[in-house]
């Protein structure tokens, strides 16, 4: 399954699904280790608002076509207290073009119900959104004790550089992921 922001898969005014998703596994700069298509992409109707609490389901998951051969991240929702700082990965337009890969590190903070990073990068984050954001992250090889998913990039302000927003995963994100893994059924 891909977790990814729920405005990358569905327009949060009218609904409307956006169609022929696939997945690059390990892109970068247009290479890649695999491609995967899928069979079924959900959303949480809470993303279907004009409210600023839709930014509360701007998650979706995509069931993919076949298991990943290069292994995938936890996830870990009802988190909160547990992370005092995180990891967002993505491919921000401001940087490289949005081709290459780029890993952030910072404090983490609630605010208005959403999870907050201030991560320091100034560079547009335009395109990385539904990146992840890892709670416990390691590079090393092997490691099992960490690299939980606990948010996506969802928005950030243009009068905020350096700092992004993403949904909090409760107990709704978990329904959904269980939705989308038997299938959208």
């Amino acid at each position: 399954m891909i977790l990814t922001a729920a405005h990358c898969v569905r327009d949060g005014e009218t609904g409307e699904w956006y169609k022929d998703f696939i997945f690059a596994a390990q892109y970068n700069q247009g290479k890649y280790g695999g491609i995967y298509s899928y069979d079924c992409v959900a959303t949480k109707n809470g993303w279907l608002s004009s409210s600023f609490e839709k930014y509360l389901y701007d998650y979706a998951m995509i069931r993919v076509d076949n298991p990943s051969r290069t292994g995938n991240f936890g996830t870990h929702w009802g988190w909160r207290g547990e992370y005092k700082d995180g990891v967002k990965i993505g491919y921000p337009g401001g940087v490289a073009n949005g081709e290459v890969i780029q890993v952030e590190r910072g404090p983490l903070a609630f605010v208005d119900g959403v999870v907050q990073m201030k991560h320091g990068n100034m560079a547009d984050q335009g395109g990385s959104s539904g990146g992840a954001w890892i709670g416990a992250f390691s590079d090393k090889e092997g490691n099992s004790d960490g690299n939980y998913v606990i948010s996506v990039e969802s928005f950030g302000y243009v009068e905020e550089p350096g700092i992004d927003y993403g949904p909090y995963l409760d107990q709704n994100f978990k329904d959904l992921w269980d939705y989308v893994e038997n299938g959208c059924k």
